[in-house]
């Protein structure tokens, strides 16, 4: 067909459709996995840095197997309480946090989960494994830190008075 524009100008184009024929298979279902964020850690000696341990839940089959693209409602990846342990602890550690938080209502699951944090203890290299365990199976991940030499001091404080009052009667 051919399109004329508000100026004479013209285009020409061509449509072709495909009746029938084969078929796309339906879109594979997911086991779902666990991955680490970050991804990978670089610290100084006595640096730490925030972990998250993050599911991506399974994508669900296709409810009348259509093809391509199967329009199905996914769930997001969210962060998880998983466990994490270090390849070699003299190198880096893991350290938890507690958060403070309201408790739920009866019936709710606290969201108030550990923070954890990676922890550079010596110069070298280390991997952190994340574990997570849920009603459709155990999932891993993992990631790796490296840790440099010494930390460099953050600052010093010094506390000196900017000027003494003397106490009144007293010399």
């Amino acid at each position: 067909f051919s399109v004329v524009n508000d100026k004479g100008i013209s285009a020409k184009t061509s449509i072709n459709v495909k009746v029938g024929g084969a078929t796309e298979p339906p879109l594979p279902v997911s086991a779902g996995h666990l991955t680490m964020d970050p991804p990978y850690a670089e610290l100084k000696a006595g640096g730490s840095q925030r972990i998250r341990a993050i599911f991506t839940p399974p994508r669900p089959a296709c409810l009348d197997n259509r093809i391509h693209p199967c329009k199905v409602l996914e769930q997001a990846p969210y962060e998880v309480e998983a466990s994490f342990i270090s390849s070699d602890p003299s190198v880096a550690t893991i350290d938890a946090a507690i958060r403070e938080c309201a408790s739920p209502p009866p019936g709710i699951t606290s969201p108030c989960s550990p923070l954890y944090f990676v922890r550079g203890i010596t110069a070298g290299s280390a991997t952190i494994t994340a574990s997570y365990a849920n009603g459709e199976g155990t999932f891993s991940a993992k990631m790796n830190v490296t840790v440099a030499g010494q930390s460099s001091p953050q600052g010093t404080l010094s506390i000196v008075p900017a000027f003494v009052t003397p106490a009144i009667g007293k010399q």
